[in-house]
């Protein structure tokens, strides 16, 4: 079932009655669609979220308004953006992260699957922030490499003088260096 946007922002926002629910202490079940967090929760799977602290690993529920929709992710990190902290949340079985959440978004965190309380272990949350690190090291990188690549070009280059530049160590697609041969023997 889809929402409207107005009826999605009612149920599913910041002020709507599932937060309101939350905002009481009591906790709300809520029914799994979808693989991505497989093999821990399965697509008919049902979580029982509550209102808790939040720490890195953590599986949390947020309200994606504008989809109608909820979202259940693993919690990497909080990140300071302009304008305030936000999220960083990624599906277990992701290539690469959601976009940054806002904390009013989140109702909570899953405290229990198909009934069984749940607590993601060591292991679990030292992962979450490996890959956040990761992340933060791979935009570290291209911005880098941005600079770089910038800094090198002539005023009178355009992007497609880049095409052919050899492909950096780990694959991350950027060119390192924009006056280097396109191949290599």
């Amino acid at each position: 079932m889809s929402l409207t946007r107005p009826q999605a922002a009612a149920v599913l926002g910041p002020d709507g009655c599932l937060a309101t629910v939350l905002g009481e202490g009591d906790g709300v079940t809520l029914r799994v669609a979808g693989g991505c967090m497989a093999p821990g929760l399965s697509h008919g799977s049902s979580v029982r979220v509550e209102r808790r602290r939040l720490l890195p690993g953590d599986v949390v529920a947020y309200s994606c308004p504008w989809h109608g929709r909820m979202v259940v992710h693993r919690l990497l990190a909080p990140l300071w953006r302009p304008g305030g902290w936000k999220l960083m949340t990624m599906a277990d079985q992701a290539a690469r992260p959601d976009a940054l959440v806002d904390p009013s978004q989140v109702l909570g965190r899953v405290t229990a699957i198909d009934g069984t309380p749940y607590r993601p272990g060591l292991g679990r949350r030292v992962c979450a922030v490996v890959r956040f690190v990761c992340w933060c090291m791979r935009l570290g990188v291209r911005r880098l490499v941005g600079q770089v690549v910038t800094s090198r070009s002539s005023p009178s280059s355009t992007p497609q003088e880049c095409v052919g530049a050899p492909q950096p160590p780990g694959g991350l697609g950027m060119a390192v260096d924009a006056q280097a041969p396109a191949t290599r023997r």
